[in-house]
C-alpha cells in the first residue's frame, strides 16, 4: 500500500471509488472477490503485472498471498504491508473415498510433520516466516 494511503485495516479497503491491483486466476484473488462489495479489482496476468498498476497509480492498492508482498513494498517507496489480512489460505490433502488406510497414513504423516517441526522448518526455508502450521489434531 503506498504511503500516502489513509488505509489501515483490510475491512477499509472495500470502499467505492477504491482500486485493488490482484493477479487473475491467483487463489488470494478469488478469496477476495468473495469478500469485496464496494472497491473495484483491477487485474493483471502476474504478480509483477498487479504491482505495475500500484506504481503506476492505475490501482489504490495490491492485494495478493502476504509472502509475496515484502519483496513489492521494498520496491515502491514508504508503502507498508497491512498488519491484518483480509482471508486465510489452508493446505489440504486429499485421498481417494474407500481407502481407509491411505487417509490413516498420511492423517498421521502429517500430524508427525507438524510436531517433528518439519512443517514449519519447510515453510522457513521458503521465506515464509508468517505462516503458522495449524495446531495438532487432539488425539481420540
Amino acid at each position: 500500500m503506498p504511503a500516502a494511503s489513509s488505509i489501515r485495516k483490510a475491512a477499509a479497503a472495500d470502499q467505492t471509488g477504491v482500486r485493488i491491483a490482484v493477479v487473475r486466476g491467483h487463489a488470494s484473488t478469488l478469496a477476495l472477490s468473495c469478500i469485496v462489495k464496494h472497491a473495484a479489482l483491477v487485474y493483471a496476468d502476474d504478480l509483477d503485472g498487479a504491482f505495475e498498476l500500484l506504481r503506476s497509480g492505475k490501482a489504490d492498492l495490491l492485494a495478493s498471498a502476504r509472502q509475496d508482498l515484502p519483496q513489492y513494498c521494498s520496491r515502491l517507496r514508504g508503502s507498508r504491508v497491512l498488519k491484518e489480512g483480509y482471508a486465510s489460505s489452508y493446505g489440504a490433502v486429499a485421498v481417494p473415498k474407500g481407502h481407509p488406510g491411505w487417509l490413516a497414513y498420511i492423517s498421521e504423516f502429517i500430524e508427525m510433520a507438524k510436531a517433528s517441526g518439519f512443517v514449519q522448518e519447510a515453510l522457513a526455508r521458503a521465506g515464509q516466516n508468517d505462516a503458522r502450521v495449524s495446531p495438532r489434531k487432539n488425539p481420540r
